[in-house]
């Protein structure tokens, strides 16, 4: 019995390698283009400044100041637009003489 499963196994292997050798792998449908989602994509209405931070700026100061004429800024738009910019930075614990870039509306 061992024999003959041993002999199956080994004719199955060698049609294996026979039909790879002789008829290849077929590498076309490994390349084709996938369609890229139709997902709204967002659209940034501002500009980024780059500033560099003196003492006591936060956040908040340095766009308020970027953008004198806005009065009704949302802060946490501000935040996620601050951190959708500086993706390593925490908007709480900025370094002085460092430079980041800040969302100017």
């Amino acid at each position: 019995m061992k024999k003959l499963i041993i002999t199956i196994l080994i004719i199955l292997f060698m049609v294996s390698i026979y039909k790879d050798i002789y008829y290849g792998t077929d590498l076309s449908s490994k390349n084709k283009l996938v369609p890229a989602p139709t997902e709204k994509l967002n659209v940034v209405s501002f500009e980024a400044v780059k500033v560099k931070l003196g003492p006591g700026d936060t956040v908040l100061t340095v766009v308020e100041r970027l953008n004198p004429e806005s009065s009704d800024l949302d802060i946490e738009k501000v935040l996620n637009d601050f951190s959708s910019l500086n993706p390593n930075s925490d908007p709480e614990r900025l370094i002085i003489n460092h430079f980041y870039f800040f969302p100017k509306y």
